[in-house]
C-alpha cells in the first residue's frame, strides 16, 4: 500500500507538471506573445547608427519604409501606396498613404522621410549607412562635406508625395527604400531629445507594426503591437520579447525549457543538431576574413595571400555546420546570368580564385618570400570577434589552421557594443565579417569595398574599383554589367584583402506552432504576420 501510495504521488506530480507545461504553452498561444533570442545588447537602436543584422531585425519590426520586401523577395506597399519612375530610372515619385501614422497617432509625411535621409547623410552623424543613399543626386557630396543638403535630390511635393532624383540611372532604387537607412524618423523628437531619443518608449516614436514598450539593458527589449499602424488589423502578435544574451549553451537550455520560442543563427553546429525543430531560411550570407590593409602585419601582399592559401575552407564549413558551403570568391552562388543561362559564379567570365582545401606548402613559401620564414619576425596578429559562441568557434578554427604556417594569432573577443566600435575604428588586424545581399542586386556584394564606405573593414582603397562600381550602377546591358562586376571582383580578390570562408543558408530553431515569420532579402527577421497556431 505504501508503495502504491508513493507511486500515485509520483504519477500525480508528473500529471501536474505536464498540465502546467500545457497551460504555459496555451497561455503563450492565447496571448500571442513570443520570446526571441537574436544576440546580446545592441550598441544602439538609432536607425542611423546601428549596423548589425540582429539589430536590423528589431528595427524592421519597429519601423517601416516606403516599401516592404516580402518572403519571396518581391517589393510590396509600405508607407507608399504606389510609386513610379521615368524611363531612364533617374527620377522616382512615391505617393504616401494618408492612413500611415506614427505610434503617437500623428501623421507620417513625406518630410519625415526627407529629414531622416538627410540625417543619415549629415557628416556629423557619421552614419555607416550613408553610402546606401549615394544613389541619390548630391548625396555623396553632402555626406563627404563637398555639398549642401539643399542640393540633395529629395523633394517634398506635398505631405503625401516624395520625388527622388538619382545621381545616375538606378533600376533597383525602389527596393532600396525598404532598408533601414531609408526609414522615417520624427524631426521634433530628435530635436528635443537628441541622442537619448531611443532610450525609452515615450520618446522612441516609430511607424512600424510594433513599438517599443521597454528596453532593460543587457536583459530584454520588449515590443508590443502598434495599434496606430496602418495595417494593424493583420498583426496577430501582441508582444515580442527579445532576450539579450550570447552564450549558446544558455540559449539552448532556455529554448529546451520552453522559455524561448525562436533562436536565430547563434548556436554551434553541434548544438543545432540537438534540436528537432531546426529550420533553414532562404536567406544566404557569406563569411570572410577582412585583413586590415593599414596594419603593419599586412603591408606585404604575400602575407595576405599566404593566409588565404593556408585556410582549409572545406574543413571550416564541415565544422561550422551542415548548411555551410566552402566559398572561394567574393560573390556566392545565386545571381543568374540571363544571357548565358548560368549562375554568375559559373558564367564565361567567372574565376575560381581559391581552392576549397589548403595549400600549406605554397603558403609557407610566400611567407618566406616576404621575409617571415615559418612566421618568424612577424608581429602577433590580432583577430577581432564578438562573443557569440559560433564566432568564437570560428576564430579558434582559423587560429589552429594558421598555426600550421607559423602564424601567432591572438583572439580578442568583445561584447557586441565594444566589438562594433573597435571594428569601426579598425582596431584589429583580422576581423571575421558576415555579408549578404541586402537588396536584390549583385552590387550588394560590392559596395562594402568602395574607398568611402564605412563598411569597408579591410580599408581597401582602389580608384579603379570605385570607377568600375559606378559604371556597374549605370550600365543597362545585363551582359556587360556582369562582365564589369567580374572585373570589380577581380580587383578585390587579387588584392587578397579578404579571405572568403563559406556561404550559408541561415539556420535557426523555432517552435513548430509559430507561423508566418520570415527572413527578407536584407537578412531582417520579419514578425509582422507571425502568429501561434
Amino acid at each position: 500500500m505504501k508503495k502504491l501510495g508513493i507511486g500515485l504521488i509520483i504519477l500525480v506530480i508528473i500529471i501536474v507538471i505536464f498540465v502546467l507545461a500545457i497551460n504555459q504553452k496555451n497561455t503563450s498561444v492565447e496571448k500571442q506573445e513570443i520570446n526571441v533570442a537574436l544576440g546580446s545588447e545592441p550598441n544602439s537602436l538609432d536607425l542611423a547608427i546601428s549596423l548589425t543584422i540582429d539589430v536590423r531585425s528589431y528595427l524592421s519590426n519597429i519601423f517601416e519604409g516606403l516599401v516592404n520586401i516580402n518572403d519571396k523577395g518581391e517589393v510590396k506597399e509600405g508607407v507608399a501606396k504606389k510609386w513610379e519612375s521615368n524611363d531612364e530610372n533617374t527620377e522616382y515619385t512615391f505617393y504616401l498613404r494618408e492612413d500611415a501614422k506614427w505610434s503617437d497617432g500623428t501623421q507620417v509625411t513625406a518630410n519625415d522621410f526627407k529629414y531622416a535621409w538627410l540625417r543619415v547623410l549629415k557628416p556629423e552623424t557619421a552614419s555607416g549607412w550613408a553610402s546606401y543613399l549615394y544613389y541619390i543626386k548630391g548625396a555623396e557630396k553632402y555626406n563627404t562635406g563637398e555639398g549642401n543638403p539643399e542640393d540633395v535630390g529629395i523633394d517634398v511635393i506635398d505631405d503625401y508625395t516624395l520625388k527622388v532624383t538619382m545621381e545616375s540611372p538606378c533600376s533597383f532604387f525602389t527596393s532600396m527604400t525598404a532598408l533601414q537607412p531609408y526609414y522615417p524618423v520624427k524631426e521634433n523628437i530628435i530635436n528635443e531629445f537628441g541622442e537619448k531619443w531611443t532610450q525609452n518608449a515615450n520618446t522612441y516614436v516609430s511607424n512600424g507594426p510594433f513599438k517599443l514598450e521597454s528596453w532593460n539593458h543587457d536583459s530584454k527589449i520588449t515590443l508590443i503591437k502598434n495599434n496606430n499602424y496602418w495595417d494593424t488589423n493583420k498583426i496577430k502578435l501582441s508582444k515580442i520579447n527579445f532576450i539579450l544574451f550570447s552564450d549558446s549553451s544558455a540559449i539552448l537550455n532556455s529554448y529546451e525549457s520552453g522559455d524561448l520560442n525562436y533562436v536565430g543563427n547563434m548556436l554551434t553546429s553541434e548544438e543545432m543538431q540537438q534540436v528537432a525543430e531546426l529550420k533553414t531560411s532562404n536567406f544566404v550570407y557569406t563569411k570572410f576574413l577582412a585583413m586590415n590593409l593599414n596594419s603593419n602585419v599586412f603591408k606585404d601582399i604575400n602575407v595576405r595571400k599566404a593566409i588565404s592559401l593556408a585556410l582549409n575552407r572545406q574543413e571550416i564549413a564541415n565544422i561550422m555546420g551542415v548548411q555551410m558551403q566552402p566559398l572561394t570568391g567574393l560573390i556566392p552562388y545565386g545571381f543568374h546570368n540571363v544571357d548565358e543561362n548560368k549562375d554568375y559564379t559559373e558564367d564565361s567570365n567567372s574565376t575560381k580564385y581559391l581552392q576549397e582545401t589548403s595549400n600549406i606548402e605554397e603558403a609557407k613559401r610566400l611567407l618566406e618570400e616576404a621575409g617571415y620564414k615559418d612566421g618568424q619576425g612577424l608581429d602577433k596578429i590580432i583577430y577581432l570577434t564578438n562573443t557569440t559562441s559560433s564566432n568564437i568557434a570560428l576564430a579558434e578554427i582559423v587560429k589552429s589552421q594558421l598555426s600550421k604556417i607559423g602564424l601567432d594569432i591572438e583572439i580578442q573577443a568583445l561584447e557586441s557594443k565594444v566589438f562594433n566600435t573597435y571594428r569601426k575604428e579598425k582596431k584589429f588586424d583580422i576581423v571575421a565579417a558576415s555579408w549578404a545581399a541586402e537588396y536584390p542586386d549583385i552590387t550588394s556584394y560590392l559596395y562594402g569595398f568602395k574607398s568611402t564606405d564605412l563598411n569597408n573593414y579591410a580599408s581597401f582603397n582602389n580608384t579603379e574599383f570605385d570607377e568600375l562600381y559606378n559604371k556597374i550602377l549605370s550600365e543597362k546591358n545585363s551582359s556587360q554589367r556582369l562582365k564589369l562586376t567580374h572585373e570589380a571582383e577581380d580587383l578585390v580578390m587579387n588584392s587578397y584583402c579578404v579571405a572568403p570562408l563559406y556561404s550559408e543558408k541561415t539556420s535557426f530553431i523555432a517552435n513548430d506552432n509559430l507561423k508566418g515569420y520570415y527572413y527578407d532579402i536584407t537578412g531582417s527577421l520579419n514578425f509582422s504576420r507571425a502568429y501561434f497556431d
